[in-house]
């Protein structure tokens, strides 16, 4: 996965966001990132991959969430973008 640190602060400076949080962020969607492929190949089914991803999606938005509205919107584009790249969902449908 591409670092995508750099772009995504600049994206942000502007914003509540702290850098720690940023970092934080970044460091847990990141280590989801990386645990895509062993959930493709341990969940070929699309309901059982799902059922898998969000529970390690999760506590990722609950922590965005709590940090406030640009740390959430932050975490769901880097999830989408992670989804999208694992041919789970189409680009129509990433939120923006």
């Amino acid at each position: 996965m591409p670092d995508t640190k750099p772009f995504l602060a600049a994206t942000f400076t502007e914003s509540r966001m702290n850098e720690q949080t940023l970092q934080a962020l970044h460091s847990s969607i990141q280590a989801l990132g990386h645990q895509v492929p062993r959930l493709l190949q341990e969940h070929p089914d699309e309901g059982d991959f799902s059922s898998a991803f969000a529970e390690l999606a999760d506590p990722i938005m609950e922590f965005a969430d709590r940090a406030g509205e640009d740390a959430s919107e932050y975490a769901i584009q880097a999830i989408d973008e992670l989804l999208i790249r694992a041919g789970k969902m189409d680009p129509a449908h990433r939120q923006t």
